[in-house]
């Protein structure tokens, strides 16, 4: 099983493949805002350009080696980046995988972040059966965005929710 980071389009939306060359777009549109960290308790702060390129070596060492597909979440528009999609910890014998995902703050209540990501949880159906998801319990915004997409809880334990969808 391959899963690939493919070029999805919805009405307002491009998802793409991340590359080298976006770093300073990355950085200034979404990793510099001091929102995205508050409740991306696994993510690592990126705190200027130099660190951005080498999270992004790390994007796309992980899709070569298979483990993980970022996609890069632009407006039509402007093409400028206003989110991240990533699938990870693809598990290959029970078909499961998880998701995170984070946008810059200012794109927050537009309803891109429903978008983008049933978007690619409808790519995901082709190869998987079962996304996972986790959040803080104190993060109501992406606890509604995981109800409204349909994911279950299956445990709460130390402030933690941990989320599943059966595609």
């Amino acid at each position: 099983m391959k899963l690939e980071t493919k070029l999805l389009k919805t009405n307002r939306l491009i998802l793409r493949k991340i590359y080298k060359k976006d770093y300073k777009l990355l950085y200034d549109n979404i990793y510099s805002d001091p929102l995205i960290y508050k409740y991306n308790f696994l993510m690592k702060k990126i705190e200027n350009y130099s660190q951005m390129k080498k999270e992004i070596e790390t994007h796309i060492n992980n899709y070569k080696q298979n483990k993980a597909l970022t996609w890069v979440v632009t407006k039509i528009d402007n093409k400028k980046p206003i989110g991240v999609i990533i699938i990870y910890y693809i598990n290959k014998t029970d078909l499961s995988a998880h998701i995170a995902y984070f946008y810059g703050s200012k794109y927050y209540s537009k309803g891109y972040a429903t978008e983008s990501i049933k978007e690619v949880l409808t790519y995901c159906k082709q190869k998987l059966k079962i996304i996972k998801a986790t959040t803080l319990e104190e993060n109501n915004r992406s606890i509604k965005l995981l109800e409204k997409l349909n994911f279950k809880e299956i445990k709460n334990e130390y402030g933690t929710i941990y989320y599943e969808l059966k595609l």
